[in-house]
């Protein structure tokens, strides 16, 4: 639902986007510590 609409438009962190950057980051930093 997210993915899709922000692939056809420019990634904007500090736009509308950014609580998806959020996730991400979030996400990430939870890998980062499974590592």
């Amino acid at each position: 639902f997210f993915f899709s609409s922000n692939l056809k438009q420019p990634y904007d962190k500090n736009g509308e986007d950014v609580e998806m950057e959020k996730i991400v980051q979030e996400v990430e930093r939870m890998y980062g510590f499974r590592s």
